[in-house]
C-alpha cells in the first residue's frame, strides 16, 4: 500500500502493528538484510515498504506478486490505498495494473488517499 508515516509512527506503535500482523506479512531479504515488507489483510494490501536503497530492483514487484497470489486464495481483486501525493507509488501500482476506484481522506492527516484495485 503506502508508507504510513503518520498512521504507524504517531497513531500506533510500530512493534505492536507488526506483532498484530506478522502472520499477514511477507518479508523480502537481500544478503540477509530485510529490504522490504508487505502486509496483506484479506484482499487489502495494508502496507508495502521497500528500503530506499533497494528500490527499483524488482523487490516491490516481487512483494506485490506474492500479495496477489495470497489474496487470490479468497478474492478476485487486490485493494490498496496510497497517498495521492506519492506519485512514485501511484505510478508503480498503475504499471502493475491497479486502477483508481475511489478516494478517501485520512482522518489523522486530512491528506487524500487513492483507493486502487487490481483484478487477480
Amino acid at each position: 500500500m503506502d508508507e504510513r508515516p503518520v498512521g504507524i509512527h504517531r497513531g500506533r506503535n510500530v512493534e505492536r502493528y507488526f506483532e498484530e500482523h506478522r502472520h499477514h506479512s511477507t518479508v523480502a531479504t537481500l544478503a540477509g538484510e530485510i529490504v522490504g515488507v508487505a502486509v496483506l489483510v484479506g484482499p487489502l494490501l495494508d502496507l508495502i515498504w521497500v528500503k530506499p536503497s533497494a528500490r527499483s530492483k524488482g523487490i516491490g514487484s516481487a512483494l506485490m506478486e506474492e500479495a496477489e497470489r495470497r489474496a487470490a486464495i479468497d478474492s478476485r481483486e487486490l485493494t490498496l490505498e496510497v497517498w495521492k501525493v506519492n506519485r512514485r507509488a501511484v505510478e508503480f501500482y498503475e504499471r502493475l495494473g491497479s486502477s483508481v476506484s475511489g478516494t478517501t481522506s485520512d482522518p489523522i492527516t486530512s491528506l487524500d488517499k487513492l483507493v486502487m484495485q487490481r483484478a487477480i
